[in-house]
Protein backbone atom coordinates (compact mmCIF):
# COMPACT_ATOMS: atom_id res chain seq x y z
CA UNK A 1 0.00 0.00 0.00
CA UNK A 2 2.86 2.40 0.83
CA UNK A 3 4.43 1.72 -2.58
CA UNK A 4 1.15 2.49 -4.35
CA UNK A 5 0.74 5.67 -2.28
CA UNK A 6 4.29 6.80 -3.11
CA UNK A 7 3.71 6.05 -6.80
CA UNK A 8 0.48 8.09 -6.89
CA UNK A 9 2.10 10.97 -4.98
CA UNK A 10 5.13 10.91 -7.33
CA UNK A 11 2.93 10.83 -10.41
CA UNK A 12 0.84 13.76 -9.10
CA UNK A 13 3.99 15.76 -8.34
CA UNK A 14 5.39 15.02 -11.81
CA UNK A 15 2.20 16.09 -13.62
CA UNK A 16 1.73 19.15 -11.41
CA UNK A 17 5.32 20.20 -12.18
CA UNK A 18 4.69 19.69 -15.91
CA UNK A 19 1.59 21.90 -15.69
CA UNK A 20 3.51 24.84 -14.21
CA UNK A 21 6.82 24.27 -16.04
CA UNK A 22 7.94 26.91 -18.52
CA UNK A 23 6.20 26.74 -21.87
CA UNK A 24 7.30 28.38 -25.10
CA UNK A 25 4.48 30.05 -26.97
CA UNK A 26 4.73 31.36 -30.54
CA UNK A 27 2.74 34.40 -31.56
CA UNK A 28 1.34 36.17 -34.57
CA UNK A 29 -0.53 39.43 -34.68
CA UNK A 30 -0.27 43.12 -35.48
CA UNK A 31 2.30 45.74 -34.57
CA UNK A 32 2.17 49.39 -35.55
CA UNK A 33 4.64 52.26 -35.44
CA UNK A 34 2.98 55.68 -35.58
CA UNK A 35 5.01 58.83 -36.24
CA UNK A 36 4.10 62.47 -36.63
CA UNK A 37 5.98 65.32 -38.28
CA UNK A 38 6.44 69.05 -37.93
CA UNK A 39 3.60 69.45 -40.46
CA UNK A 40 0.29 68.65 -38.79
CA UNK A 41 -1.21 67.04 -41.90
CA UNK A 42 1.74 64.67 -42.33
CA UNK A 43 1.85 61.54 -40.17
CA UNK A 44 2.61 57.91 -40.95
CA UNK A 45 1.67 54.56 -39.53
CA UNK A 46 3.49 51.37 -40.35
CA UNK A 47 1.60 48.14 -39.78
CA UNK A 48 3.56 44.92 -39.38
CA UNK A 49 1.98 41.49 -39.51
CA UNK A 50 4.99 39.51 -40.74
CA UNK A 51 7.13 38.49 -37.77
CA UNK A 52 10.40 36.60 -38.29
CA UNK A 53 9.96 35.35 -34.73
CA UNK A 54 7.64 36.16 -31.85
CA UNK A 55 7.85 33.85 -28.87
CA UNK A 56 7.60 33.94 -25.11
CA UNK A 57 8.51 31.75 -22.16
CA UNK A 58 5.59 31.53 -19.73
CA UNK A 59 5.82 29.77 -16.39
CA UNK A 60 3.11 29.53 -13.76
CA UNK A 61 1.10 32.34 -15.38
CA UNK A 62 4.11 34.69 -15.50
CA UNK A 63 6.01 35.98 -18.50
CA UNK A 64 9.64 34.99 -17.95
CA UNK A 65 11.15 36.19 -21.26
CA UNK A 66 10.08 37.09 -24.78
CA UNK A 67 11.67 37.80 -28.14
CA UNK A 68 10.24 39.47 -31.21
CA UNK A 69 12.19 39.82 -34.44
CA UNK A 70 10.86 41.95 -37.28
CA UNK A 71 12.08 42.36 -40.86
CA UNK A 72 11.92 46.07 -41.82
CA UNK A 73 11.59 45.07 -45.48
CA UNK A 74 8.01 44.04 -44.61
CA UNK A 75 7.08 47.42 -43.04
CA UNK A 76 4.47 49.14 -45.18
CA UNK A 77 3.19 52.70 -44.98
CA UNK A 78 1.54 52.72 -48.39
CA UNK A 79 4.47 54.45 -50.14
CA UNK A 80 6.96 51.84 -51.28
CA UNK A 81 9.71 54.39 -52.09
CA UNK A 82 9.61 55.71 -48.52
CA UNK A 83 9.48 52.18 -47.11
CA UNK A 84 12.52 51.11 -49.13
CA UNK A 85 14.41 54.28 -48.15
CA UNK A 86 13.64 53.76 -44.43
CA UNK A 87 14.75 50.12 -44.60
CA UNK A 88 18.02 51.07 -46.26
CA UNK A 89 18.89 54.32 -44.42
CA UNK A 90 17.29 53.97 -40.96
CA UNK A 91 17.09 50.24 -40.30
CA UNK A 92 20.20 49.52 -42.42
CA UNK A 93 18.49 46.37 -43.68
CA UNK A 94 18.92 44.69 -40.29
CA UNK A 95 16.11 43.10 -38.31
CA UNK A 96 14.50 44.93 -35.40
CA UNK A 97 14.87 42.72 -32.32
CA UNK A 98 13.05 43.10 -28.98
CA UNK A 99 14.15 40.97 -26.01
CA UNK A 100 12.12 41.16 -22.82
CA UNK A 101 13.72 39.77 -19.68
CA UNK A 102 11.03 40.11 -17.05
CA UNK A 103 7.47 41.27 -16.53
CA UNK A 104 6.55 42.71 -13.12
CA UNK A 105 2.87 42.05 -12.47
CA UNK A 106 0.70 44.88 -11.29
CA UNK A 107 -2.48 42.74 -11.45
CA UNK A 108 -3.56 39.33 -12.69
CA UNK A 109 -3.81 40.67 -16.26
CA UNK A 110 -1.25 43.49 -16.46
CA UNK A 111 2.49 43.78 -16.12
CA UNK A 112 5.41 46.04 -17.00
CA UNK A 113 7.90 44.22 -19.21
CA UNK A 114 11.55 45.29 -19.21
CA UNK A 115 14.18 44.52 -21.79
CA UNK A 116 15.90 46.01 -24.80
CA UNK A 117 15.26 46.85 -28.42
CA UNK A 118 17.89 46.71 -31.14
CA UNK A 119 17.50 48.83 -34.25
CA UNK A 120 20.29 49.05 -36.85
CA UNK A 121 22.75 47.62 -34.34
CA UNK A 122 21.89 50.13 -31.57
CA UNK A 123 20.45 48.70 -28.36
CA UNK A 124 18.25 50.62 -25.92
CA UNK A 125 16.58 49.65 -22.65
CA UNK A 126 12.79 49.70 -22.96
CA UNK A 127 9.65 49.00 -20.97
CA UNK A 128 6.26 47.94 -22.25
CA UNK A 129 2.99 48.04 -20.35
CA UNK A 130 1.28 44.75 -21.21
CA UNK A 131 -2.27 43.55 -20.84
CA UNK A 132 -2.76 39.80 -21.11
CA UNK A 133 -5.02 36.90 -20.29
CA UNK A 134 -3.91 34.58 -17.43
CA UNK A 135 -2.16 32.13 -19.81
CA UNK A 136 -0.52 34.84 -21.98
CA UNK A 137 -2.38 33.57 -25.05
CA UNK A 138 -3.35 37.14 -26.00
CA UNK A 139 -1.12 40.13 -25.26
CA UNK A 140 -1.51 43.83 -26.04
CA UNK A 141 0.91 46.58 -25.22
CA UNK A 142 2.40 49.91 -26.08
CA UNK A 143 5.39 52.13 -25.50
CA UNK A 144 7.10 55.21 -26.89
CA UNK A 145 10.55 55.22 -28.44
CA UNK A 146 12.91 58.13 -29.05
CA UNK A 147 14.73 58.29 -32.39
CA UNK A 148 17.49 60.35 -30.76
CA UNK A 149 18.06 57.72 -28.05
CA UNK A 150 18.36 55.07 -30.78
CA UNK A 151 20.98 57.17 -32.62
CA UNK A 152 18.62 57.64 -35.56
CA UNK A 153 18.63 61.02 -37.28
CA UNK A 154 15.08 62.26 -37.72
CA UNK A 155 14.06 61.45 -41.30
CA UNK A 156 13.25 64.57 -43.30
CA UNK A 157 12.27 65.45 -46.84
CA UNK A 158 11.56 68.89 -48.33
CA UNK A 159 11.13 70.52 -44.92
CA UNK A 160 8.95 67.78 -43.43
CA UNK A 161 10.77 66.39 -40.38
CA UNK A 162 9.65 63.35 -38.38
CA UNK A 163 9.19 64.07 -34.67
CA UNK A 164 11.44 62.31 -32.14
CA UNK A 165 8.77 60.18 -30.41
CA UNK A 166 7.41 57.03 -32.05
CA UNK A 167 4.30 55.35 -30.66
CA UNK A 168 4.53 51.55 -30.75
CA UNK A 169 1.42 49.41 -30.22
CA UNK A 170 0.90 45.70 -30.66
CA UNK A 171 -1.63 42.93 -30.30
CA UNK A 172 -0.34 39.35 -30.31
CA UNK A 173 -2.10 36.00 -30.11
CA UNK A 174 -0.45 32.62 -29.57
CA UNK A 175 -0.56 30.25 -32.51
Amino acid sequence: MKVLHMFIASAFTFYAHQAIAAQTQNYGGDLSFAVTSNVSAVSFETNVTDFKAAKAEVEGGKLMAAQVELDPATFETGLSMRDDHMNEKVFKEKPVVVNLKECESSSATTCRAKGEIEIAGVKKEITFDLTHDPEFKNITGETKLSLKELDIAAPSYMGVVIEDQINVKFKLSSK
